[in-house]
């Protein structure tokens, strides 16, 4: 399917924390996927997710990588409460995909009806309709 990459341009997603980590610790292909379907991506992490990351990178390099990428990268939104459902709530508010590998969080979204990307075999697959 040919993407018409007008009113794709800029496109914001919501990543959280495994995805971050993943796209950080394992080189792939999934970015360069992701962009060629909506184009230019615009990384939103609401700050829940932020500053779970921030903890990781205490002890884990992968995670210090994804700090050093979203403070350079992500537009950071203030949000109180627990991280799923801070992105989920910033999603709903931006008419924003989810960027996700976590299983339970990708459930709720499948239950809400929420379109988001995952990861499966080292390739980015699409759950629902990437654009609200």
């Amino acid at each position: 399917m040919e993407v018409n990459r007008r009113w794709c341009a800029g496109l914001k997603v919501v990543f959280d924390t495994s995805f971050i980590i993943y796209v950080c610790q394992k080189p792939s292909s999934v970015m360069r996927e992701m962009e060629d379907i909506l184009g230019k991506v615009e990384i939103v992490v609401p700050s829940p997710v932020y500053n779970e990351v921030k903890r990781l990178a205490k002890r884990k390099k992968p995670a210090k990588t994804a700090l050093e990428k979203l403070s350079k990268d992500a537009e950071i939104i203030e949000h109180g409460g627990p991280a799923d459902k801070a992105i989920i709530d910033v999603a709903r508010r931006l008419k924003a995909p989810i960027a996700t590998t976590d299983l339970s969080l990708a459930a709720k979204l499948r239950r809400e009806g929420l379109p988001y990307f995952t990861v499966k075999d080292d390739h980015l697959v699409t759950v629902g309709k990437p654009i609200l």
